[in-house]
Order: C-alpha cells, then structure tokens, then sequence
C-alpha cells in the first residue's frame, strides 16, 4: 500500500485524529470503526488531493524554496509530503513522537513561540531562531491556538496560508468553506491587512485558502 500506511507513522492518535476527521466528511456510518474500507479509501482521496493543493498554493504565491513551516499535520495530510526537491520545510506535529529528517524537511514535536521580533522554534530541549522560514501553513481543521499564532506571525512580516480541500461530495465542504471566509473577515478587521482568498474546484475536488498580504489596506 501508500507509504502513508508504513508502521513507522501510523500511530493510533493519529488514526483517531483522522477518523474524526473522516466522519465529518460522510452521512454513511462506518460499520466497522477505523479499519473500514470507507475510511481507508478517504485516506488514500487524501494523499491524492494534496498532489494538487500544494501547486494550488504556489499559484497564490507560496515559495517552497524560502522555507515553508506547517503545524498540526502527520504523514497523511502534510503537504510537504509532495513538496519539490528544493523545499526547505519543517512539519510541526504532535504526531511525530522523534525527530525526524528526510532531505530538506524535518518533522518535529515542538512549540514555536514569538519572542520580541523573532519566531522561535523549541523542540527537544533546543530553540532555534527560524530566520531561515518565510511561510507558516496550515490547513482546517485548524486548533484556535493555532490559528491566533499564525495570525501574530503575519503581524511579524512573513506570509501565512489558511486552508482547506476534499472531495466536493463531503457533507461538510460548504461549512468549511464558510469557516474560512468567515476567518478572512476576520483577519482583515484585525490586522487592518487584505486578505486573498481563492476557492478552485476540479472535476472531484475543492481547494481553498487565504493569505494576508504584506501591504497594508488604506484606512479612511
């Protein structure tokens, strides 16, 4: 099966966290509980739809090779999983139980935190200043903590990206959708920036995602 599937990653809060996620997807019930055949071919849709929402995202102006943090995500739903050769990127999840590295992205159990004008990494007893990171990510469903972060880190002058994707069959794409408007609005009245937001659909999928631009709005 996908390298998705490995023992290596495929820890049980992991599983739990994406079978969650699954059931909001779906009216059908899952007879079988987390190794239904439903669920396992949601996770291969997933591995999938992500070959073509990090392109989407460069499309917005994402720039892999200037350093690309991502929090909250594993194995499945990480985009830097598909990410080009010449990525530097950092994958921030509870979900990695040891350091991991493979080429130019690391995958980590950590915290970052913004200290005077600088964002910091902590992660096994080390802090390191991410001058090196230009872009931090993140795709629903998305902790508030999280979210409130990547709003400051926007107000320190690097870019942030809010999304999400899936098939457009799920019952819940119209709800996530108007989650992420709702947080476009949001941040515009916050941090008085505008905000980009662009929604592409394909042939089966959905993509989404917003991101403030540097460039402050005019106020009356």
């Amino acid at each position: 099966m996908s390298k998705y599937n490995t023992n290596k990653y495929y820890m049980n809060k992991y599983k739990e966290k994406l079978f969650k996620d699954f059931i909001k997807t779906t009216d059908k019930k899952v007879p079988h509980g987390i190794n239904d055949s439903l669920f396992d071919h949601w996770l291969y849709e997933q591995w999938e739809i992500i070959k073509y929402y990090e392109p989407f995202l460069i499309t917005m102006g994402l720039i892999p090779s200037r350093g690309v943090l991502e929090f909250d995500k594993g194995p499945v739903d990480t985009i830097l999983q598909c990410a080009s050769n010449d990525t530097l990127g950092i994958c921030l999840s509870d979900f990695y139980r040891q350091p991991e590295r493979h080429e130019k992205i690391a995958y980590l159990n950590g915290k970052v935190e913004i200290r005077n004008n600088d964002i910091i990494l902590k992660y096994d007893n080390k802090e390191r200043v991410l001058d090196f990171i230009n872009t931090y990510i993140t795709q629903f469903p998305a902790s508030r903590e999280t979210i409130d972060l990547l709003i400051d880190i926007s107000l320190k002058g690097k870019n942030i990206f809010i999304g999400t994707y899936g098939n457009q069959r799920d019952k819940n794409m119209n709800c996530k959708l108007k989650e992420l408007y709702d947080l476009k609005q949001e941040i515009e009245a916050f941090t008085g920036k505008s905000v980009e937001g662009e929604v592409v659909k394909t042939s089966r999928y959905y993509m989404a995602a917003i991101t403030p631009k540097l460039k402050y709005k005019k106020k009356n």
